[in-house]
């Protein structure tokens, strides 16, 4: 992930970033570097300033991100707020994921603030560099009944979260593990896509281990 980061940031335009310019005194980091740290942690379920700071001092990958500098959580905290903007539309540089062997088989820059509209043209790349997606897992941020009827127009089965899962939960342990109720004759298309997640149908998509991960 670390590789694929940097990739990302390396093809991204940081000359909108503001940095500290009020010489202060305060060590000054290139937006590149911090953009990578910040994305990194984000990914890693890392948020605070400190605890990002802290992880620049003993997460390896955090330590290469930063070439072994260590930001201060001022500097982090800083940055992060002077250039959200700019800062979120990079973060949503999405990839589509292979889950068995997390291999990346497409990337691409987005400006747009909501996952939603990520996951069809990660697909779509992923489909125009020649690989097959035959199931495709997406968190609840990518849930909406366009994507739904997109990845099946595609010939794509999509497994889509409707709800939010605590972190750390394996993938395992919430498809095809629950009993699935019936369906009401009227289900809404969120609802057939919960009964789906808890069907053994789901199960069986992760055992391929074919399942792409947006």
């Amino acid at each position: 992930m670390v590789h694929f980061i940097l990739d990302v940031v390396e093809a991204a335009d940081t000359s909108g970033f503001s940095i500290n310019q009020r010489g202060t005194g305060s060590k000054q980091y290139s937006p590149s570097m911090l953009l990578a740290l910040l994305v990194y942690c984000y990914c890693t379920g890392r948020f605070s300033s400190r605890v990002i700071e802290d992880a620049s001092y003993y997460d390896v990958a955090v330590r290469y991100l930063c070439a072994d500098a260590h930001p201060d959580h001022d500097t982090i905290c800083t940055f992060r707020r002077v250039n959200r903007k700019a800062f979120e539309q990079c973060y949503n540089a999405q990839a589509a994921v292979e889950v068995e062997s997390m291999l990346i088989v497409s990337n691409h820059l987005s400006t747009c603030p909501n996952d939603k509209l990520e996951l069809l043209p990660s697909l779509d790349a992923a489909l125009a560099n020649a690989f097959i997606v035959q199931d495709v897992l997406a968190d609840t941020g990518y849930y909406s009944e366009n994507n739904t009827n997109g990845c099946e127009a595609r010939q794509i089965e999509p497994y889509i979260a409707v709800g939010k899962q605590s972190h750390g939960i394996l993938i395992e342990t919430i498809l095809g593990t629950a009993t699935a109720a019936l369906l009401p004759e009227k289900a809404t298309p969120k609802e057939r896509m919960a009964h789906k997640l808890n069907s053994l149908e789901a199960a069986t998509a992760l055992s391929r281990g074919t399942a792409a991960s947006a």
